[in-house]
């Protein structure tokens, strides 16, 4: 969606199935990051990377899951708590980590 940063914090907290761990994240952004690279002969500096990865998390609750949360509770959307565990768990890695 012409936001890579966004499009990992959403991909991330929808479709994890597995315990999300900073090595997961850093991982799975490297991949990312590579792929990125090679289709758009572009080089990404990570800690950049990261710092809108990081805004993008809190952008993601803002904008995404308040908007869920609030129509949860007009109409029960069972997904919505894994969604919101995974959130916090990376949440909690970007800002501790970085």
């Amino acid at each position: 969606y012409l936001n890579p940063q966004f499009d990992i914090v959403t991909y991330l907290s929808y479709n994890n199935k597995e315990n999300i761990s900073k090595k997961y994240l850093e991982d799975f952004t490297n991949k990312y990051i590579i792929a990125f690279e090679k289709k758009s002969n572009l080089s990404i500096d990570k800690e950049e990377f990261y710092y809108y990865l990081k805004l993008n998390i809190n952008y993601f609750f803002i904008i995404r899951l308040m908007g869920l949360l609030v129509i949860h509770n007009k109409m029960p959307m069972p997904h919505i708590e894994a969604v919101l565990k995974n959130w916090i768990k990376l949440y909690e890695i970007i800002n501790i980590s970085r």
